[in-house]
Parts: C-alpha cells; structure tokens; sequence
C-alpha cells in the first residue's frame, strides 16, 4: 500500500527525498539550515526561507531571503534579504537589505539597505 510522507511518494522500500509540502509546522531541537545551490550560469537559487506566520530560533540563517510577518530569534539573524512586518534578535541582525516595520536588535544591526 502506497502513502505519502510530506508530499512525497513513500511505500517504505526506498528514502524519501525532495521538497516538503503539505506539512503543518516544522520543529526542530537544533538548527534548522536551508542552503543554496548554483545553476548552469553561475546564479544562485534557493535558500530562502517563507513563512505565512512567524520564524522563530536561535540563530536563523539564510543565503537566500526570509519572508515572515514576524522574525524571533533567541540569539542572531544573519540572510542576504530579510522581509518582516517584526524582527528581533537577542544579538545582532545582519543582511544585505532589511525591510520591516519593527527592528530590535540588543547588539547591533549591520545592512547596506534598509526600508523601517
């Protein structure tokens, strides 16, 4: 008998690889790391990280952009784009472009870009 486990094929002869979908909340007791990869022509793709509510962690780190309407992090956030109605890190944010309403940092904020 055939099942799926997160979107994916799965009858319990083979792993399971590829994307997650149709998960509810994702949990982890360490970190969570989303990487990125290069296509034919040099461009980096992926490595980004969407949330419709919030992303919260210790350290949350992305080579891509982190979309959520609210960004908690116990210790840093550390992207290349961050977009968030809220962020804040206990220590520091840095990024390339922030863009938010809300920006807390207890340490510091580095960014070349940014829209507040």
């Amino acid at each position: 008998e055939k099942h799926t486990l997160w979107g994916q094929q799965f009858d319990g002869t083979t792993d399971v690889s590829g994307d997650i979908s149709n998960a509810g909340n994702i949990e982890a007791n360490g970190d969570i790391t989303v990487n990125s990869s290069t296509d034919n022509e040099g461009k980096t793709i992926g490595g980004n990280i969407t949330a419709d509510g919030s992303i919260s962690g210790g350290d949350i780190n992305s080579k891509g952009t982190i979309t959520s309407k609210t960004v908690n992090a116990s210790e840093s956030v550390t992207t290349n784009v961050i977009n968030s109605n809220s962020i804040t890190a206990k220590d520091s944010i840095t990024t390339k472009d922030l863009n938010a309403n809300t920006v807390t940092a207890v340490e510091s904020v580095s960014t070349k870009n940014a829209t507040v």
